[in-house]
């Protein structure tokens, strides 16, 4: 796992002489509800072996790095024209729902009504800044992250997708950062985590615009790119640094990162951390700060599942003591709620019909030939088969996936944003963060894995309250989402065709029941040697039993 990681993130160490070691023990999924089952069948381990690992083992799926990637490419960064133009600033507060909830030691003291950023008494650097992106009012989610961070106070914030929590938790650690006056670049201050290379690239353009002539000089690190020239900068100075985990890990250990004055630090969208896998390397990367008790942590997220509960409890001020208050926890509006702007459509194409889907998909574009369509996939060969079918009709598309080099993912992004191209066919790098200005429509071809995926796929159109439309194709797949996709049509008061009623009845079944787990056993180890098939016990994939419920709910 560990070379699998550093290649996903683009880590020198690209191929890794040495024992291959396969994951050895396999266990059925849980349940859709957390549902605890009988395991059964027989299933192959991946075993030991010593071999040429080439930075993965064959036990495991090839890291998300192409072989024909540009080692020497860099990023274009945007000219400070290019930043503030790209800013999305009109916030319509009337299609977001809130109701802002604290709760924590001490929340009566901080104002969470509505209120603007020049009521706020900020640097004035920083306040020029937060003019030139256009902001004036403070987003609901703003309202909790802005009080609280400066306070220096912990803080765990759910809040809806697209409602302005980049900024929530970059004004207070930059206006920190000024205040005090002890950013020399020498040290890094503060430290911005975040799950995918896209979402890093659009954190760090958002805090060139707010450190613009402050001297907080700010550097990011991702894979994909040669680490040299990110290496390079740092060195050159850096207060601010945001990051995904693999490079930052791999900066730390050699030295390339001083992190131990750092005592800001955020965690933007941590629970898609948590499911690729980052805990160790959170913890490993936490370790190189300053203690908790001597930082400020902030978690940023559109979800809060049960897992990540555990996080707040090791990274942050859970309880009073003597030394600082516990962490506050904030929420914007009520679970399962999306924004008010986006209207939710489900169509049935039939039971995995590529034929229906793809024309019910070139239907809703020729209704609406100058919209932006975002369109999310399960897998990478998906996205290519549904990018030649739809350039072999002329329509102007591209592809965002993880076997494109980082280049070629930029640049599909980028053309999207600025409508060079008006159809992105996206696997879920592109569900988490993204702000796509005035991006009009998602299509979901086929129901996502789970009900989180949902809400933050459909979060990429009707960002700051503007209005837009998500499509699911429902194609037969993954039938225990829709007793929670049902409930989040009813909660947001969304029209529910009459035929998911009874099609939710029947994906509540499957949360239920035995399931075939994979087994304990060994088997080969990359160019290795090993065992063969062996028997074993795992949790069913649709257990039976008592379970939780969704993320967002209690059990069931």
């Amino acid at each position: 796992f560990f070379s699998v990681h550093l290649n996903m993130y683009g880590a020198s160490s690209w191929r890794d002489e040495g024992k291959g070691k396969g994951g050895a023990k396999g266990k059925g999924g849980k349940g859709s509800f957390g549902g605890k089952g009988k395991g059964g069948g027989k299933g192959k381990g991946d075993g030991k072996g010593k071999g040429m690992s080439n930075g993965y083992d064959w036990g495991e799926e090839k890291p998300d790095r192409p072989m024909n990637e540009d080692p020497d490419y860099q990023r274009a960064e945007p000219t400070e024209q290019e930043l503030y133009n790209n800013t999305s600033s009109k916030f319509m507060f009337d299609n977001i729902e809130v109701d802002n909830h604290l709760s924590g030691t001490d929340t009566h003291k901080y104002n969470i009504d509505p209120q603007t950023f020049e009521s706020l008494e900020l640097d004035s650097i920083l306040m020029s800044n937060i003019k030139k992106c256009g902001y004036t009012d403070l987003t609901p989610a703003q309202r909790i992250a802005l009080p609280v961070l400066r306070d220096e106070r912990d803080l765990v914030l759910v809040a809806q997708t697209g409602s302005g929590k980049t900024a929530g938790f970059l004004i207070p650690m930059i206006q920190d950062f000024l205040s005090k006056g002890d950013f020399d670049g020498y040290k890094t201050l503060g430290c911005v985590l975040a799950p995918t290379r896209e979402l890093c690239c659009q954190i760090y353009d958002d805090a060139r615009k707010f450190c613009m002539n402050s001297g907080i000089q700010v550097c990011v690190s991702y894979g994909g790119t040669k680490p040299q020239f990110q290496a390079d900068k740092i060195r050159r100075g850096c207060d601010l640094i945001v990051s995904t985990p693999g490079r930052l890990k791999d900066f730390l250990q050699r030295g390339t990162v001083d992190l131990s004055c750092c005592r800001f630090a955020v965690l933007d969208e941590a629970d898609e951390m948590l499911q690729r896998g980052f805990k160790e390397d959170m913890y490993e990367i936490f370790d190189y700060m300053l203690d908790k008790a001597s930082r400020t942590t902030a978690l940023f997220s559109a979800t809060f599942p049960e897992e990540l509960q555990g996080i707040t409890r090791e990274f942050m001020n859970e309880r009073d003591t003597d030394e600082r208050y516990g962490y506050i926890f904030g929420r914007v509006a009520p679970v399962l709620v999306v924004p008010h702007g986006i209207q939710q459509i489900i169509e049935d194409v039939g039971s995995k019909d590529h034929w229906t889907m793809m024309e019910t998909l070139r239907g809703y574009i020729d209704s609406a030939p100058a919209a932006l369509f975002l369109v999310f996939v399960k897998t990478k060969r998906e996205a290519l088969s549904i990018e030649n079918e739809l350039w072999g009709g002329s329509y102007g598309v591209e592809a965002l996936h993880g076997d494109k080099s980082q280049q070629a993912r930029e640049t599909a992004l980028a053309n999207f944003k600025t409508r060079k191209t008006t159809i992105l066919v996206a696997t879920d790098v592109a569900s988490r963060g993204l702000d796509i200005p005035n991006c009009d429509y998602v299509v979901n071809v086929g129901v996502p894995q789970g009900i989180d995926t949902y809400i933050h796929r459909i979060g990429r159109t009707g960002r700051l309250g503007q209005k837009g439309t998500a499509i699911t194709l429902f194609d037969g797949s993954n039938m225990h989402v829709l007793p929670d996709l049902l409930k989040v049509l009813e909660k947001n008061q969304q029209e529910i065709p009459d035929w998911l009623h009874g099609a939710a009845e029947r994906g509540a079944r499957y949360s239920g029941g035995k399931g075939s787990g994979k087994g304990k056993g060994k088997g080969k180890g990359s160019d290795g040697k090993g065992k063969g098939k062996g028997k074993g016990k795992g949790k069913g994939s649709d257990g039976k039993g008592k379970g939780k419920g969704s993320s967002f709910e209690g059990g069931k």
